[in-house]
């Protein structure tokens, strides 16, 4: 049964069962763990850069969703607004209208009459 320990950066001390010790280089361990770490980074870097990329997506939506609810918005005020205007100005304007035509013809049928 053998059993191995990392001591430090520079030896891996293996034990077997008689309890006596020997010793190797790590530099394939380092390399080999100098290589995984490499491509966890550059994994890392890519999936960062796919989520900066999707962060930028969802800001642009938001930004062209907030444009269009404002355009939505400034459309239905100058529609309430223009109907606001018709209803107190032009109404008011027109049934006077219509009074004061009204109000002439029967003065004119009462000028012939008489």
């Amino acid at each position: 049964m053998s059993q191995m320990f990392w001591c430090g950066k520079k030896t891996i001390l293996s034990f077997n069962s008689s309890g006596s010790s020997s010793s190797s280089s790590s530099s394939s361990s380092r390399s080999s763990i100098k290589s995984s770490s490499g491509s966890r980074s550059s994994s890392s870097k890519s999936s960062s850069s796919s989520s900066k990329v999707v962060v930028v997506i969802e800001e642009v939506v938001i930004v062209i969703v907030v444009i269009v609810v404002v355009h939505v918005v400034v459309v239905v005020v100058v529609v309430v607004v223009v109907v606001v205007v018709v209803v107190v100005v032009v109404v008011p304007v027109v049934v006077v209208h219509v009074i004061i035509v009204v109000e002439v013809g029967l003065v004119l049928v009462v000028v012939v009459v008489v």
